[in-house]
């Protein structure tokens, strides 16, 4: 796997919640670009970074998914990729923003000259990655940033709201982690994800999941956690 192992040690002390949201744009939706999650949600996780970074509450331009649906190395479009693959790409290329290189909800052929304006973000070539990691590892490494995780796209699609404790045994759509929650009285843990189902899923595109300690139990999505890098 091209990425780097995080450094449990990175952060010391876990705060009760996080929260990305602040700098998030509404939740876009895949349409007819059946596995376009792995793209949208790296895109998600890419525009928070770089508002929090460039110390604007959100960017007033949207990164282009299908940027990165036509023109990531090594993979499939709307049938499937991989947050490495976006860090190469933005890396190398860097991002177009979605005005000039809009959404049409399906794979085409990489358009060189949409990539005219693409702008870099200081992406580095290997994203972080957490794996099999506990609840603990992911909360620290989402306080430095949003991740990008797998989820059972099947057992989450009947969601409407409130937190979901459904056991999720594949992983079939790939999600934002944009922060969490600890209740004050039992200690539990609750995750809050953008997906990319639109607004009108969910919480606003938002699903709240459960923590889960281990695979066939909850909602369990530690078996790979990804993020970005900006240097």
């Amino acid at each position: 796997m091209d990425a780097e192992e995080f450094d449990l040690e990175e952060v010391v002390k876990v705060p009760a919640r996080k929260t990305w949201r602040n700098h998030t744009l509404p939740v876009r939706a895949q349409g007819a670009c059946r596995y376009a999650s792995w793209s949208i949600a790296s895109a998600a996780a890419l525009e928070v970074q770089v508002a929090a970074k460039s110390k604007v509450q959100r960017l007033s331009n949207r990164i282009s998914v299908q940027q990165i649906l036509d023109c990531a190395p090594n993979t499939r479009g709307c049938l499937g990729g991989s947050v490495a693959s976006v860090a190469v790409l933005s890396n190398k290329t860097g991002n177009a923003f979605e005005k000039n290189y809009p959404y049409v909800a399906k794979t085409k052929k990489c358009n060189a000259a949409l990539l005219k304006n693409a702008t870099k973000f200081g992406v580095a070539s290997k994203p972080i990655v957490s794996l099999n990691g506990n609840t603990t590892r992911v909360q620290r490494m989402l306080l430095a940033r949003p991740l990008v995780a797998y989820i059972d796209g099947t057992a989450v699609a009947r969601y409407s709201r409130g937190v979901f404790n459904g056991v999720c045994r594949g992983a079939s759509h790939t999600v934002t982690l944009v922060g969490y929650t600890t209740n004050a009285t039992t200690g539990a843990v609750t995750w809050i994800a953008s997906t990319s189902f639109g607004p009108r899923w969910g919480e606003a595109g938002y699903i709240r999941l459960a923590d889960s300690a281990k695979a066939g139990t909850g909602c369990y999505f530690k078996r790979a956690v990804f993020g970005f890098r900006l240097v």
